[in-house]
């Protein structure tokens, strides 16, 4: 257990919301897959127009070395980065610095 212990708004976002929010991107990187195989059919008989999608879901979607998962993290680092602040990274290694079996670390940040 960590120590002190997680808010329950933090266990609530990591247990309930992000599970959630992964199924969600799942289900719109399927239809975004689905969306481009159906437009290469419809270009395959109908050569005269061509649908030009250039939203970054697209451009990660078409590219053959990513699969799913690759996709989805790429998207969450996008959405997600910015609550990742420096103030709560300076935070944390402070945090990580005063645990006493990091005394030695400590010490020679203070120098």
């Amino acid at each position: 257990q960590i120590s002190p212990r997680l808010s329950s708004n933090y266990v609530r976002v990591t247990d309930v919301l992000l599970p959630t929010l992964r199924e969600l991107v799942a289900e719109v990187i399927a239809a975004r897959r689905l969306d481009d195989t159906t437009d290469t059919v419809v270009e395959e008989h109908e050569t005269s127009t061509k649908i030009n999608k250039a939203d970054l879901l697209s451009v990660l979607v078409d590219q053959p070395d990513l699969n799913d998962n690759d996709i989805r993290s790429i998207l969450f680092d996008v959405v997600i980065a910015g609550s990742d602040t420096t103030a709560s990274t300076t935070t944390a290694a402070l945090y990580v610095l005063h645990e006493p079996q990091n005394v030695a670390w400590l010490q020679r940040a203070r120098e």
